[in-house]
This record gives C-alpha cells, structure tokens and sequence, in this order.
C-alpha cells in the first residue's frame, strides 16, 4: 500500500524537525561559572565544548562585567588559539576568540561528556571594588564568525551549537584587614587595633602600614592572635612604614572569621609628638609596594593572594587635662570616657614605676570579654581604646561592664556602661 504525497511530505518535515532538534542538542558551548573573592587575582573560567562531531574550527565573541573584573589573558585548553585572520583579541570588555584544532591535519575529536572538555580559558582578576554577587560573563554576536563552529569537512556546523554563558560569582572579601582609629592630644600614647576579616583559614600574613613619623612615633607591636615574626622578613619600622609579619601558632590557623571587621590581628602603640598640631589627622594607610607585603598564605602553605585592605586614622586633639602629660607618681585608674558610650571608650590608667600590666573586660557574670593589654609597661600615663568588641572581634551587647587594672603592686576595678 502506497501513502499519499502529503503523507510523505509531513514524515519528511518531522525527521527535519527531529534531526534539526537533535543537533542543537549535540553541540554546546559552555562558559562555567566559579567562585571568587574581592581582589583574588588570576581567577580562571573554563569554557566548554560538548561536540558530538569532528571540531576543526570555532569562533566566540563574550562579555564581560568590567566593573568587576579586569581581564588578564586567554589561552587554548584543545587546539590552539588563532592570532592571524579574524584574531583572537580584548577590546574593552569584550572578548573575540577563534580558536582551532591546531593543525590542518588535525581535528578536535568529539566530546559528548558533560559539559563537555575545555576549549579554552580565560583568566580575571577580581577588582577592589567589586561588589558581591555574579559578574556575568555572556556569549554575543557582532558578526557572521562570531558564535559558530566549523566541522572537521571545513563546513560550518547547522545550525549553530547552543551557548550557555556563566560568570563569577564574587563571595566577598577572602582577606580584609581594617586599621583602627583613635583620638588623642600631642605628647600622649595612642592604641591602634588591625583586624583581620577573613573568610577562608589563613595561616601568614605581611602587611605594610604608612604613618607620619614627623608626627608619631611607634612605640610597639603586639601580636593579638598568633605571633609576631622577627626572622626573615621581620616586623619592623623603617622610616614612615610599619612593616608587620604574622603567623598563626605552631599547628594552629586563623580560621573563618566572618564578622565585621573581624578579630584584632595586632596592636600598635604609638605616641603622638609634643609639638604635634591639634585638630589634626595623622593617616594609617596600607601600602602594597611588591609581592610580598599585603598579602596572606592559607593555611595549606600554597594559597597567597593580596588582600583588601581599609585604612584608619588617629585623630589629634587638644589635652587640657595636665595630668595626662605626666609620669604618675603611683597607680591609677581612671574612669573611663566617655561613659555611657558608643562604640568607642577610652580607659586611663597610669603606673609609678615599671611592671607587668593587665587590662580586662569583664561582662557583669564575671566572664572576661577582652585583654586590652597583657605586657610590661614602663612608668607612665597610657590611654586604650575599647570598640565594644569580644575578643574575636564580635560587638557585645548594651549593658553594664567592668575593665580591672593589674600591676605587680596595684588591682582595681572599674565599672562602665555601653549603650547602643
């Protein structure tokens, strides 16, 4: 029995359908999306091919979000990447690819894995000010070559392979280390706290601040969490630039530490010259002068990056109050001012001669909640500043709260308010 025309016709135009549907599916082109943190550099984004023919030629035109990324380079993963005719080029966000097998007696053989093997990859650096979320990146078209593929008979693949683009997804800050502030007159010691928000276990860390040594002078460094290096590449002052290497403990990492701005890393102790002006801010500003400073190692000893990094301040004013400018001629702890306070406190204390110091904070069920200091001091006035912090970086809550003065000869308690 014979069909009818009509019938032979439409059997005809569904395997066209069919065929025609199973192409589009047979050869994809995928860019992959990854993870990433604000300022990570050399990040790497695969693209895919999925071909389920012979591969001799292809050609890409993708975008990317120049507000978040910088690109840095491109480089053929299968074949080679064309830098003749219809190169392989940047102009300003967009990226022109042709790429192909290599040689003219070669081909890409098919892949039918998912997504399939990467053709190429292309390499970012996430910028400073980037913000959190996906940078996209996305396959365009401007001309004829731009988003097809040419089989290995040198005809050009119909219809064309499916594009499906990706991005970066920027998590936030890796590493972000936050300079304090504090406020004090000219003659008078200043405490500044360098905090570490990290979201992945850091092991070492350099970092280089710039201060006015016209102005200030360091009078020391303490580490906060794990230890001060003193070795090669050792924490030091050269000039206007305080230069601090830190590590965690022996067996022991800065793991996670989500909170804004993290834990205190290390404190400085600083003096603001007599002469000084008043009204008058003295700068704390990161410097990134080479690879080694400003950056940090994971704690698998292989992961280095810079991190981001926000400067502080320390604020000079007009002290009218004389006995701040004096060495006491006993212990003493003042109250603390403001009181109530938000955020931030200073606490006043002096010794008569030279001892070991303690400052705590303590929560009214006698729980400590931060060591403002723990060294020995010689005779004289000193001011710290309390942010209202736990002692990983954590804000407490409103309430009542003690801060206890310990010398060889002298212990005192103080009560204080923080109100938010």
């Amino acid at each position: 029995m014979r069909c009818p025309a009509y019938f032979v016709l439409l059997a005809v135009f569904l395997n066209m359908v069919c065929l025609s549907g199973d192409s589009q599916a047979a050869n994809k082109e995928t860019i992959a999306t990854v993870q990433a943190y604000i300022s990570q550099r050399s990040v790497s984004v695969d693209v895919y091919g999925h071909n389920e023919s012979g591969l001799f030629e292809y050609f890409n035109l993708i975008t990317f979000d120049d507000t978040q990324l910088d690109y840095v380079s491109i480089a053929a993963d299968r074949g080679a990447l064309w830098t003749g005719y219809y190169p392989t080029h940047v102009e300003g966000n967009k990226i022109y690819v042709h790429g192909w097998s290599g040689g003219y007696s070669d081909c890409l053989s098919p892949d039918t894995s998912e997504p399939g093997a990467p053709l190429f990859h292309i390499n970012f650096n996430v910028k400073s000010t980037a913000s959190t979320g996906t940078a996209v990146l996305e396959f365009l078209s401007e001309f004829p070559w731009d988003g097809h593929w040419i089989g290995c008979d040198y005809n050009q693949i119909t219809p064309s392979p499916e594009y499906y683009d990706g991005g970066v997804e920027v998590l936030g800050h890796a590493c972000l280390l936050t300079a304090g502030c504090d406020t004090t007159g000219p003659g008078q010691q200043a405490v500044v706290d360098v905090y570490l928000h990290n979201d992945l276990n850091v092991f070492e860390y350099f970092c280089q601040l710039l201060f006015e040594s016209a102005n200030a002078d360091i009078d020391s460094i303490i580490a906060q969490r794990g230890t001060l290096h003193y070795g090669n590449y050792p924490t030091h002052v050269s000039g206007d630039t305080v230069f601090v290497h830190g590590w965690a403990d022996a067996d022991e990492c800065f793991y996670e530490d989500h909170s804004t701005p993290g834990a205190s890393l290390f404190r400085i102790f600083l003096t603001v010259h007599a002469n000084a002006p008043v009204d008058y801010v003295i700068p704390l500003n990161f410097l990134d002068n080479g690879l080694l400073w400003n950056h940090w190692v994971g704690c698998d000893l292989t992961t280095t990056d810079s991190f981001d990094a926000e400067n502080g301040w320390l604020y000079v004013k007009q002290i009218t109050d004389s006995r701040d400018m004096e060495i006491p001629s006993s212990n003493f702890l003042a109250q603390n001012y403001p009181n109530p306070f938000n955020p931030v406190t200073l606490i006043r204390f002096g010794i008569g001669e030279d001892s070991p110091v303690s400052l705590k904070i303590y929560d009214v069920s006698g729980r400590m909640v931060r060591e403002l200091v723990n060294i020995r001091l010689t005779a004289g006035s000193y001011k710290m500043a309390w942010d209202g912090r736990d002692s990983e970086g954590r804000g407490v809550t409103s309430g009542i709260y003690f801060y206890r003065l310990e010398t060889e000869l002298f212990a005192v308690t103080r009560k204080m308010i923080l109100l938010k």
